[in-house]
This record gives C-alpha cells, sequence and structure tokens, in this order.
C-alpha cells in the first residue's frame, strides 16, 4: 500500500504538471504586468523632467544633473527605441550607425547639434510601446495558454540568462536582445503549444478522467 502511495505521488499525473506550469506562468505574467507599469511610471516622469530641462528656453542645471544620473537606467529600460541604427544629422554628410539619442542630447543640450525634438519623439514612442506591452500581457493574464507560454519562456529563456549574467558570461544588452527579439517569443510560443499538445495526447487518459464528471453534470442538466 505505501509502496502504491509513494509510486502515484513520485509520478504527478499530466494535468497536475499543466496546472503547476500554469500557476507559475501566471505569476511571472502578473510580476511582468508590475514591472511594466513601473517602467512606464518611471518613463512618463523622465519625459516630464527632460520636457522642463528647456522650459521657456532656460536651461536648468539641477533637471539636467537629475537628467544625466537616471540615464543609464532610462537607456536600459528603453532599449532598441533608444537608439536608431542609421542616423543622419543636417550637420554631417556621414551617418552614424546604433545612435543612442538620448545620451547625445543630454550631453549637448545646449549645442545646436542637439535633436531635442526629435529625443522627444523617441521618448513618447517608448512610453507608447509600454502602453501596447501593458495590454498585451494583461490579455496574456486572462488567457491560460499564455500563462503556459510565460512558464516555457521561463524555463527555456529568462531562467538561464538570468544565471549567464549572474556568472558574468553575458551583459545586461545581451540579455534584453536576445529577451525581447521577436523570434524568442515566436519559438517559446511554438514550443509551449507543441508541449501542450503533446502532453494532453500523451496523457488522454488522465485528462478524460478529469472531465468525464464535468461532461456527466453537462448531461445531466440537459446541456447538449
Amino acid at each position: 500500500m505505501i509502496n502504491e502511495l509513494s509510486a502515484k505521488f513520485a509520478e504527478p499525473d499530466i494535468l497536475t504538471v499543466l496546472c503547476a506550469l500554469g500557476v507559475f506562468g501566471l505569476i511571472r505574467l502578473i510580476y511582468d504586468l508590475c514591472r511594466l507599469m513601473q517602467r512606464k511610471i518611471f518613463g512618463e516622469q523622465y519625459l516630464s523632467k527632460y520636457d522642463q530641462l528647456l522650459n521657456g528656453g532656460q536651461f536648468n542645471g539641477e533637471i539636467h544633473q537629475w537628467l544625466l544620473q537616471n540615464l543609464a537606467k532610462m537607456e536600459d529600460q528603453m532599449g532598441k527605441y533608444g537608439r536608431i541604427d542609421r542616423y543622419r544629422p543636417a550637420y554631417l554628410n556621414s551617418e552614424i550607425l546604433n545612435h543612442a539619442f538620448l545620451s547625445f542630447t543630454l550631453n549637448n543640450i545646449e549645442s545646436p547639434i542637439a535633436d531635442f525634438q526629435g529625443t522627444h519623439d523617441l521618448l513618447k514612442q517608448y512610453i507608447g510601446a509600454l502602453d501596447n506591452q501593458i495590454r498585451e500581457t494583461w490579455t496574456g493574464v486572462l488567457n491560460p495558454l499564455k500563462w503556459l507560454a510565460r512558464a516555457v519562456r521561463f524555463v527555456l529563456i529568462d531562467g538561464p540568462l538570468w544565471i549567464l549574467k549572474s556568472v558574468g558570461i553575458i551583459g545586461d544588452n545581451t540579455s534584453n536582445v536576445v529577451s525581447r527579439h521577436s523570434i524568442t517569443t515566436k519559438i517559446v510560443g511554438t514550443i509551449a503549444i507543441f508541449g501542450t499538445l503533446v502532453s494532453i495526447i500523451s496523457g488522454w487518459n488522465e485528462l478524460v478522467k478529469f472531465l468525464s464528471p464535468v461532461l456527466r453534470w453537462l448531461h445531466f442538466i440537459g446541456v447538449n
């Protein structure tokens, strides 16, 4: 009897595994949602300070120092939104590759070469992108399939990247590029769907036993 119970707990059925992954994925999605909201709050604060930098045409040194002190954090959060692959300013005949708009503008704020309006527009685009990500993540919180996909993403992508960053093998920029790449999201989604289907098929007997009471109840109340 004891051996049978031990074997039963040692080999959890497929539905238990799927439910555990789903709950873990849901927790990660809620965590992601909170982080995105925090980033939006900081982004809006940064944009507000930036707009006050030359308020009325008067340079504000105190705000400029605040912007510089938080520049690394802002650029790290903006990622690809803070850079332009090929930028040709009006004063040059050549292109600047991988141009960091925000840091360039802040370090040349009183120079005519600074593109104050262009940097403002990039910050606005970044905040708009955060709004879209918040809506998508909130939709994921309501979708059980997204829970599984988020759990798979953490196991295959986020977890290993965090370990590699912790031991110093890769930096934050590399981690952000890999984690945020669209191909990464597609691969994780495909693996999650494929794994779920295979798990359900391989555990068909458990699924049938799980659904039997629900089907009997629907038959009892006359649902066809």
